[in-house]
């Protein structure tokens, strides 16, 4: 039976292998709580890119949540190299980028570089959940689109939202 606050459905995830990638480790403190709420047994943790694509080169992972904001390598160029990489176990891996940075640009850049899911900072337990099970059932592709997909500025906006009409966009 799910934890007590749990989003439905949640307990079919136990199984799965999630890899955060963040330099911040209070965040991924707050993530790891946030996923073991949901069921999640198996979390992984690294705070440097470089780190995690050796994982991801070692090991079976399910999903990826991933920073924007990181050194050296950020999380855009992270995604880019997972995609690319013949050493990666599973280059068409789900990945959420998490990250408090919401501008346009980085948006449609992040898409561009193959993040599946953009989930902006705070984060809502229910909104992270949303998206794991988005990224699982397949019903969030893998992101391209055109460089005039997203043209319109960001402020005031749901940065979630911008992202879903970019991504039909495309």
């Amino acid at each position: 039976m799910p934890a007590l606050g749990t989003p439905p459905g949640s307990h079919g995830l136990s199984d799965l292998v999630v890899l955060l990638v963040d330099d911040n480790e209070h965040m991924l403190l707050l993530l790891t709580e946030a996923l073991k709420a949901f069921g999640i047994r198996n979390v992984l943790a690294e705070t440097d890119a470089k780190r995690a694509l050796s994982t991801l080169a070692l090991r079976k992972i399910d999903i990826v949540l991933t920073d924007l904001a990181m050194e050296p390598v950020n999380g855009i160029e992270f995604a880019r190299e997972v995609r690319r990489s013949i050493a990666v176990r599973n280059p068409k891996i789900p990945m959420i980028m998490v990250t408090g940075h919401t501008e346009q640009d980085l948006i449609r850049e992040a898409m561009e570089a193959g993040i599946n899911q953009f989930l902006a900072k705070p984060i809502a337990p229910k909104t992270l959940h949303d998206r794991i099970i988005s990224v699982l059932d397949g019903s969030a592709k893998l992101a391209k689109t055109e460089p005039s997909a997203a043209s319109s500025s960001s402020q005031g906006r749901d940065p979630s939202a911008q992202f879903a009409a970019a991504q039909r966009m495309s």
